[in-house]
């Protein structure tokens, strides 16, 4: 395995790709963004993703999902905050187990979201969190967040 994929599953994922790499972005891009997407970001997503040379894309797919780097993991002496979430259609919570267990975590978050991109889809969870680590490892609390601008 592979993250959440077989190798089976990853080649038949990047024939899919070869075939028709702007059909496969269409459908990845909605799953990526999850269910809780709004129209604004999910346009804003495909358009990046459409946007991108065919060459590029395919080398880049094949860069994300034929790459392993766990061996790499045991170097690793950051101390490190892994934020997933619930529902991600590119990594399971077996890769955020996988890495809480393998690193110096010192935070775990999954948060109640679907989608890949909770950065995105909800900067009001994840940027509190970054925050507090930052906060945590010495930079400065410069006071509240600001507000989410409304979309």
């Amino acid at each position: 395995m592979h993250g959440g994929f077989s190798l089976a599953e990853i080649d038949h994922l990047l024939r899919q790709v070869d075939a028709d790499l702007a059909a496969w972005m269409a459908g990845f891009g909605g799953s990526a963004m999850g269910r809780d997407a709004n129209g604004h970001q999910l346009q804003a997503y495909m358009a990046t993703l459409l946007a991108m040379r065919p060459d590029i894309g395919r080398t880049l797919m094949r860069s994300i999902f034929r790459s392993d780097h766990r061996e790499l993991l045991s170097h690793l002496s950051a101390n490190t905050t892994i934020v997933q979430s619930a529902d991600d259609v590119a990594v399971p919570l077996s890769v955020f187990d996988y890495l809480v267990n393998r690193t110096h975590c010192i935070g775990q978050h999954v948060l109640p979201v679907s989608g890949h991109l909770p950065h995105v889809t909800h900067p009001q969870l994840v940027a509190p969190i970054v925050h507090n680590l930052l906060v945590s490892l010495g930079g400065h609390d410069a006071g509240a967040l600001p507000a989410e601008e409304p979309a």
